[in-house]
């Protein structure tokens, strides 16, 4: 399908550069599925939109400030570089700005007694970078780096230090993150009280959001959009503990989409969860069809068709509606009249819903 079917009017004006506070009164719409009437209310009626036994499945990733300027050495050229994805203890691939002025081989320093020398280029136009020095990575980030805000944001408004706080989850533990996983902002230590009162578990994955969640979809058409590749991890007992909620009648429900992708690229083709640790790229569509029971074209088509009209229109609702749509401004539960499943390009359903913000789709 055309992307350009799925763009609508968001003033500028509507977009928020600070979080709500507190971060739970946040407003929510809720959609009980693709026929429903649109629901309007905040992130602290969660609990009662659950039921007991479901279980809420979180990413503990912690962003590090992955955002580099600097100046190539033996020249003038300044040097912006996003830290994408971590290669080993000193090597990160990295989106650089001015890359054309960066060579294999260039020295590049960063300040802070923070240096980095270029090496490979990569299909996605990222570059390795290798660290210099025997200090630990996120020490010298420390120093030298600052919070990857989005573009949308960061054109509007400077980095500063309230960023290092606003732009982590209360659930953010592994280092390896330069971007947050929206959803879960919208968190609160009274937020899960309420949760565990009304019997809702818990449960942590880790995902590792890299720089690629900044890039605008250049393709004309989604079938032919290239998901960026992250690294996930899900233990062999965290996966055992989901497979037995759903066992149970229980239901999975995904804080936003990196926990939801990583849930998918686990799940073995019967719907079990399996140990993972590993790269993926999968690209979750919840209309695709099962491989076991794949529909006639034109009955795809009419799908999809269905599913860009239900998003427009909450879209456009939450445009009409909220006076800031941002992180953690603005939150949507997404479900199905079946069951909640979601489904991916090449899994069968795993019985898991949604929990987004208006950053992630």
């Amino acid at each position: 399908m055309r992307v350009d079917l799925f763009d609508f009017e968001l003033p500028q004006e509507r977009i928020a550069l600070r979080p709500v506070r507190p971060r739970d009164a946040a407003r929510m719409l809720v959609v009980r599925g693709q026929d429903a009437a649109l629901e309007d209310a905040g992130v602290l009626d969660l609990p009662a939109c659950l039921s007991p036994g479901d279980v809420l499945v979180f990413n503990d990733t912690r962003v590090l400030p992955a955002q580099l300027e600097g100046r190539r050495v033996g020249g003038e050229a300044r040097i912006g570089a996003t830290l994408h994805k971590r290669l080993d203890l000193r090597r990160w691939q990295a989106f650089v700005r001015n890359a054309k002025r960066v060579k294999e081989g260039d020295q590049i320093i960063f300040g802070g007694g923070v240096s980095a020398i270029a090496e490979a280029r990569h299909k996605d136009g990222s570059i390795t970078l290798t660290f210099e020095g025997d200090e630990p990575l996120e020490l010298l980030l420390e120093r030298a780096g600052t919070m990857p805000l989005p573009p949308y944001i960061a054109q509007r408004r400077g980095v500063d230090e309230q960023d290092l706080s606003d732009y982590q989850t209360m659930f953010a533990k592994k280092d390896g993150a330069v971007a947050a996983p929206t959803a879960s902002l919208h968190f609160t230590d009274g937020l899960g009280a309420a949760l565990y009162e009304r019997g809702i578990g818990r449960e942590t994955l880790t995902r590792h959001v890299g720089a690629g969640t900044f890039l605008p979809v250049k393709a004309d058409d989604t079938d032919d959009h290239q998901m960026h590749s992250e690294f996930g991890q899900i233990n062999a007992q965290t996966a055992a503990r989901l497979n037995s909620v759903r066992e149970a009648g229980g239901r999975l429900i995904a804080v936003g989409t990196t926990s939801l992708r990583l849930i998918e690229s686990a799940a073995d083709e019967a719907g079990q969860i399996r140990e993972f640790a590993g790269d993926t790229d999968i690209f979750i569509d919840r209309l695709h069809p099962r491989t076991d029971n794949r529909p006639e074209h034109h009955e795809i088509e009419r799908s999809r068709q269905h599913g860009r009209e239900n998003r427009l229109k909450r879209s456009a609702h939450g445009a009409h509606q909220l006076a800031h749509i941002d992180r953690p401004g603005t939150a949507r539960i997404e479900g199905s009249t079946q069951g909640h499943h979601a489904r991916s390009s090449s899994r069968s359903e795993t019985r898991s819903t949604k929990i987004s913000s208006s950053e992630e789709s």
